[in-house]
């Protein structure tokens, strides 16, 4: 097929061949193409220290499906089942798919990268941070219930971040005036995939496993003992707009706090965050 100067050159899985992008490069300077490149890990590109096209390149991620994009397709319930990968929604058996993603992708693929030599070490590893899941990072602890070193620990973690599987949230520590937890958090990067690694008892309860999926109030039901950690986050930082999602079904106020049901919250995101707070006798 001939490409025509203005037509878009795709290229899939650009990390498994890293010197295509010296082409890439040329191309660009010299025939001006334009090109969309996809991957799945940065790792291996600035380990072998290939060309990344400083300064010719736009960076996007694209994470799984959000809850706008669903439109009248979500349902919480699934999302936390299941998560919001595009091919889930597609699948008859979203389960099976989910258990095999995790086991080609999360396991062989990272063999293949030679990102780890212990398959079976590394396994156990996303078990136990599944556990971590939407909780404070305790990489010692994780690393002795996974019976490895702290610095595997510490260099999986890195992997699952360069592969965009998970990743690691600080501590908002912009003008604290109190001392703070040092340890951030940690999150697989899509529900459904924390849940297809999470081990399931059957001793454990839905909530204890939806829990960290979502990581939100889901009790019907508020009172002003839940806005404990908002008003102490304002004592510090007076001008944020606090929000506490819930299970209910009605919006209020606890003084400043702005109390929102969960599906309205996740389906207006967006326009919840550019809204002026009020006060309850508003």
């Amino acid at each position: 097929m001939r490409v025509r100067k203005g037509d878009w050159i795709v290229i899939d899985e650009i990390q498994r061949v890293p010197d295509l992008l010296n082409e890439v490069h040329d191309l660009i300077e010299s025939k001006g193409r334009v090109f969309i490149l996809t991957g799945s890990s940065a790792r291996k590109l600035r380990r072998d220290s290939v060309n990344l096209l400083a300064g010719r390149a736009l960076t996007y991620h694209m994470h799984p499906l959000t809850v706008r994009e669903q439109g009248e397709a979500f349902r919480l319930e699934e999302s936390l089942r299941y998560g919001h990968l595009p091919a889930r929604f597609s699948e008859q058996d979203p389960a099976k798919y989910l258990r095999d993603y995790v086991q080609t992708y999360l396991r062989e693929e990272v063999m293949q990268e030679g990102l780890t030599r212990n398959a079976g070490q590394f396994s156990r590893f996303l078990e136990v941070a599944s556990f971590s899941q939407g909780s404070l990072i305790n990489v010692s602890e994780i690393a002795r219930d996974a019976r490895i070193q702290r610095a595997v620990a510490e260099s999986y973690f890195s992997i699952l971040e360069d592969l965009l599987i998970g990743v690691r949230l600080p501590v908002f520590s912009r003008r604290a005036k109190r001392k703070l937890i040092h340890h951030g958090k940690f999150f697989y990067f899509d529900a459904g995939v924390y849940r297809a690694i999470r081990p399931a008892g059957p001793l454990d309860s839905p909530a204890e496993i939806d829990g960290p999926a979502l990581e939100i109030k889901r009790s019907a039901t508020v009172n002003p003992s839940d806005t404990k950690a908002l008003r102490e986050f304002k004592k510090d930082y007076p001008e944020a707009f606090c929000f506490l999602l819930y299970g209910g079904t009605q919006p209020l106020f606890l003084g400043d706090i702005r109390v929102v049901p969960i599906r309205e919250g996740l389906r207006g995101l967006a326009e919840l965050l550019l809204t002026e707070p009020r006060h309850e006798d508003q």
